[in-house]
């Protein structure tokens, strides 16, 4: 119920949606903003995301990405000079930037069945290969 108050839907659709009345509502609300004192940033935010036309879930998922990038000290510049060079590779390659992203995953799974650092994954795959050719 107060996901639904949360995406600005109005009180009496909550309290229809939910079979309850429009006054429960409102008590239910009121006890989340004394839990949750930015329930109502949340709000006015979930609703400037809708105003724009954009899904509360897409901004969600980028706060996360947004997370991640700091974690790691990465610049949103350098994910785009990336997912460029990315697109030009796979562009010379033939091939989807989908499927070179699979292809990025295989390795590195791969190279952890190996434990073996992805780096380092040429070098181990040459030894194995000259210890199968010794007799």
């Amino acid at each position: 119920m107060i996901h639904e108050w949360i995406q600005g839907i109005p009180r009496d659709k909550i309290a229809e949606n939910n079979d309850i009345g429009r006054g429960t509502v409102t008590n239910i609300i009121q006890q989340f903003k004394i839990n949750i004192p930015d329930i109502d940033l949340m709000r006015h935010t979930a609703l400037q995301i809708k105003k724009e036309d954009l899904e509360i879930f897409s901004f969600a998922a980028s706060t996360r990405l947004r997370k991640l990038l700091e974690q790691f000290q990465i610049t949103e510049c350098q994910i785009e000079n990336l997912l460029e060079e990315i697109n030009i590779y796979c562009f010379k390659q033939q091939i989807l930037p989908k499927e070179f992203i699979l292809k990025i995953e295989e390795v590195s799974d791969l190279a952890m069945d190996f434990e073996t650092p992805i780096h380092k994954l040429p070098l181990y795959i040459n030894q194995i290969s000259i210890q199968k050719k010794q007799p």
